[in-house]
């Protein structure tokens, strides 16, 4: 009794290999990092270009920073190299596998120094409030429906910084500093916001009646 072999053809074999590499090797998506990092430089790394944050709450993260990441110190815009041990940066940045890329850095006021904070301004038809990188101050708003709640974002932001409602019922554009939006809110509620481009941040708008 003969026994007869099946045999796959040969370009069938090379099609399932060029498959199976293809898959993977697809390309490393970039995602957003949950939070932007606000923290103090612990160490610099110019030649590697790398940058090391340790938050007040002792998280520490290392940041790639390429060469087309944006550094602001004050008005200017500044080198890797242009930064020091002990300043405080805000850090925005994509993750790319285990690396976190920088997109953008700038350095901001040590949060724990003694600075007189930044109140809302109410005005006969509701609240303003401040917006910055890590911030919504105040962090709790309350009036009475039919007011208007102003923000002002007072930091620079590639894009702009966008106040979103955590429900999705509205959002305001990307403001840039020292631009303002108004939303008004006419139904009784707490309503919970954040920023979209640090969206650890977040505030609530409460509505009592009119």
């Amino acid at each position: 009794m003969s026994h007869r072999r099946t045999r796959i053809p040969v370009p069938a074999i090379l099609v399932a290999l060029l498959v199976a590499a293809a898959a993977g090797a697809q390309p490393v998506q970039e995602e957003p990092v949950s939070a932007a990092l606000t923290g103090k430089v612990i160490a610099i790394d110019a030649k590697a270009g790398t940058l090391t944050v340790r938050s007040a709450f002792d998280e520490t993260a290392v940041f790639r920073v390429e060469a087309d990441t944006t550094i602001m110190s004050g008005s200017q815009e500044v080198p890797l190299s242009g930064l020091h041990e002990g300043e405080w940066v805000a850090v925005d940045a994509n993750r790319k596998g285990d690396e976190r890329i920088a997109t953008y850095l700038e350095v901001v006021d040590d949060p724990g120094a003694d600075t007189p904070p930044v109140a809302s301004e109410p005005t006969p038809a509701g609240a303003k409030v401040v917006v910055g990188h890590n911030r919504l101050d105040p962090p709790v708003v309350q009036l009475g429906a039919g007011q208007t709640v102003t923000f002002h974002n007072v930091d620079k932001m590639p894009g702009g910084h966008t106040v979103v409602a955590d429900d999705g019922s509205f959002s305001s554009p990307p403001l840039d500093k020292d631009q303002s939006w108004s939303h008004s809110f006419d139904v009784p509620g707490v309503y919970g916001i954040h920023i979209k481009e640090h969206p650890g941040t977040t505030a609530s708008i409460v509505v009592g009646s009119p």
